[in-house]
């Protein structure tokens, strides 16, 4: 299983240049992002715009999907030489609510793998 990681796009070139696969879980992801995107773990756009309860979305949308398939779509959009995946959005780490954070979470209770915060600052390939 290739190592899965959450940043955000302030991080991207760091995450290039350590061979670590970036993909956008962003709804709109920056206009200069270049990348694979996996819109399936997005929020919608009436949970951005505040029209939908941004929990009850998140859950609904988590409830969709199963985690086993999702691990498998990540890895299969690394690429030769990936050293990891990373989920990006927008979002400061550590920020409260953060669907990518919440992502990982999932991904831990229902896959038992452990998906770091990645920041690039330390020897072990940036994880937190």
């Amino acid at each position: 299983m290739i190592p899965l990681f959450t940043s955000n796009f302030a991080r991207l070139a760091r995450l290039r240049a350590a061979r670590i696969t970036p993909v956008s879980i962003a709804r709109w992801p920056p206009r200069w992002y270049v990348g694979p995107r996996y819109i399936k773990l997005a929020p919608t756009a009436a949970m951005l715009r505040g029209d939908d309860d941004y929990d009850e979305g998140w859950e609904a949308i988590l409830s969709r999907l199963d985690p086993e398939a999702v691990v498998a779509d990540l890895e299969a959009l690394a690429g030769p030489g990936s050293r990891g995946v990373c989920l990006l959005c927008w979002c400061a780490s550590g920020e409260e609510g953060c669907h990518r954070r919440r992502a990982a979470r999932w991904l831990s209770e229902h896959q038992g793998i452990i998906v770091s915060e990645w920041t690039g600052g330390s020897s072990k390939g940036g994880a937190v």
